[in-house]
């Protein structure tokens, strides 16, 4: 995002100084990373964070069921 802001500052300058509101300029550059999903598109935004959701608890989970199997005596050893 930062990258993209950072290509285009003479064209949103121009668009605040022909009267573009700070909305409409932030509007402008969030809709250039939104490839094929339009920007009030509710199910893209309601599936997504539930999905990234499940993605981390089952990262979490494969570790912590990993450390559930460690033998007392070998970890003592170590």
């Amino acid at each position: 995002m930062a990258f993209v802001a950072g290509q285009r500052p003479q064209e949103f300058g121009i668009r605040m100084a022909c009267g573009a509101r700070p909305r409409n300029i932030l509007s402008l550059a969030h809709r250039s990373d939104l490839f094929g999903v339009s920007s009030n598109d509710a199910t893209t935004f309601a599936v997504v964070p539930v999905v990234l959701g499940v993605v981390s608890l089952v990262a979490c989970f494969i570790p912590a069921r990993r450390a559930t199997r460690v033998s007392p005596t070998q970890a003592l050893k170590q």
